[in-house]
């Protein structure tokens, strides 16, 4: 059986999520929205993390896609639709865990920050991204249905920010998503029975 990205452990106690969730509590931001995949809801571990969440002070809603095909982009904006947000949204990807909240502090402090901004990842936008509200409801309303349409495409037309972090090791381990078991074990142990990523 394979393990839901999200419920991977980060250190002793603590997995991916709420990990990420923890980092966004102590840098100031107050909610969440969680985006599982449709199987997801029938995964009695995924349904006993949510029930008892180590992070509970942070207002963090959890939904269920209901298309099992659903690519990154439809995800993204099936989270924005239950958002109902007026404010700039972080876009946050469960398998990129190394976030922490010196890198979302810098970017929500950014004075000189345009339609979007993203941490300097020598050169290049890291992750995560934060959206001004005019791109959220751009992402919400890009006529995707039918076209091969990413993320990257509805961006294009606007203006981003890098945003330095605070040191050349932290810019790296944004850069970092982890996809298979092998890239895993680079930076966790694991148990020898982890041997299939699933996504969550």
């Amino acid at each position: 059986m394979g393990s839901a990205k999200a419920l991977l452990a980060y250190a002793e106690g603590e997995t991916f999520l709420d990990h990420i969730i923890a980092s966004y509590r102590a840098a100031g931001v107050d909610r969440a929205i969680v985006v599982w995949s449709e199987s997801a809801s029938r995964d009695p571990r995924v349904l006993h993390a949510i029930a008892h969440p180590l992070t509970i002070s942070l207002k963090t809603r959890h939904v269920f896609h209901e298309n099992p095909s659903a690519d990154r982009l439809e995800s993204i904006r099936f989270g924005l639709r239950n958002w109902n947000g007026e404010s700039s949204v972080f876009l946050q990807d469960v398998d990129r865990p190394f976030v922490n909240p010196s890198v979302i502090a810098a970017l929500l402090s950014c004075e000189e920050c345009t339609d979007f901004a993203a941490p300097d990842v020598f050169g290049h936008a890291g992750h995560p991204l934060l959206l001004s509200e005019t791109v959220s409801h751009a992402v919400l309303e890009a006529p995707t249905t039918g076209m091969d349409f990413t993320l990257r495409d509805i961006l294009r037309p606007f203006q981003r920010t890098l945003v330095r972090v605070g040191s050349m090791e932290e810019a790296f381990f944004l850069s970092i998503n982890i996809n298979t078991p092998a890239e895993y074990r680079e930076y966790f142990p694991v148990p020898e029975s982890v041997n299939e990523l699933v996504p969550a």
